[in-house]
């Protein structure tokens, strides 16, 4: 065989060894599954109002999530998830200026692919304006009628801003996953 024609044929078997159909396209892999990290801060919204003349320990507390949550290019949490907390102690306000108070705590936030996602944060807490020295101290000295007066209540408006965090290390399947953009 002619030399020119033998190296055209290897040149042929190499360039077919090399792109034919039993070698997949160099990409990029994708793992399997991002682990969404203990400690991972997640920003949330109050849904409806929290007071303590209305909610009592054990109360469902309802917020939404105001920015979305990314672990390597994955949508984790996606902005406008529902999360919920727990009313950990609710006390109306009372005679004599006495303030109401109400503490929440965090319990979980859903995941884009479905899965509940653990929360923890600080218990958070909010007492309302109390009046109750300057009340007692004008009520037993001038007018006995102002110890009927209340304190204020204690609570948070819808739309208040609050920051939790994933409890524990969390396995997300990547096929479960948006993008992020």
């Amino acid at each position: 065989m002619n030399r020119s024609i033998l190296a055209v044929l290897c040149a042929l078997f190499l360039f077919a060894a090399v792109s034919g159909p039993g070698r997949a396209a160099s990409t990029v892999q994708t793992p399997a599954a991002v682990t969404l990290a203990k400690g991972t801060p997640v920003y949330l919204k109050l849904s409806k109002p929290l007071s303590s003349e209305i909610n009592e320990q054990g109360d469902p507390v309802h917020l939404a999530v105001s920015h979305a949550v990314t672990v390597e290019g994955y949508v984790a949490v996606a902005e406008g998830a529902q999360a919920v907390g727990i009313v950990s102690h609710a006390e109306p306000r009372d005679y004599e200026g006495k303030a109401g108070t109400v503490q929440f705590k965090l319990v979980s936030v859903a995941g884009t692919n479905g899965k509940s996602i653990p929360l923890t944060s600080s218990v958070s807490s909010h007492t309302g304006e109390e009046s109750e020295t300057a009340t007692r101290a004008f009520g037993l000295g001038i007018c006995p009628f102002v110890l009927f007066n209340k304190g204020d209540a204690g609570g948070y408006a819808a739309g208040t801003e609050f920051k939790g965090y994933v409890a524990e290390d969390v396995t997300l399947p990547t096929a479960s996953l948006p993008r992020a953009k």
